[in-house]
């Protein structure tokens, strides 16, 4: 969870420099991204 916590971290710093317009997509994408972390985590 702390990869995923700083990966957000990095996120919500990209959100504040982008238009709403860019970030809508772009959230949708990372969401999706984290969702297969999730379900996929990666072995050792």
């Amino acid at each position: 969870m702390e990869f995923i916590n700083t990966e957000r971290d990095i996120y919500k710093t990209q959100y504040e420099s982008l238009d709403k317009e860019k970030i809508t997509p772009l959230f949708s994408s990372i969401k999706h991204k984290q969702s297969m972390i999730i379900a996929n985590p990666k072995k050792p």
